[in-house]
């Protein structure tokens, strides 16, 4: 006999890439939370789908700001180097 998982992580119809920012949005601590929140924009951009990494990008900026992931921001948007070296 078959049974279903009830966790819904493993369930869900979601890519899991969606899944991914998921549990990195639950995680509570602020600059654990933008590490992992870069690393999912960083596995979206190896993928090649940078219009979902510029979402999560944002989001681990928001949380942790730009300058915990300046490489991740720089590779995104190249023309931020700009905004960072005018005085």
């Amino acid at each position: 006999m078959k049974t279903r998982m009830s966790n819904s992580l493993f369930s869900s119809p979601r890519p899991a890439s969606a899944r991914a920012e998921a549990v990195a949005r639950s995680i509570t601590n602020p600059g654990e939370q933008a590490r992992v929140l870069a690393a999912v924009a960083k596995a979206l951009v190896a993928r090649g789908d940078t219009r979902q990494a510029h979402h999560v990008a944002s989001a681990a900026c928001a949380v942790g700001g730009w300058t915990t992931v300046p490489e991740l921001v720089l590779s995104l948007e190249p023309s931020a180097v700009r905004v960072l070296t005018c005085p």
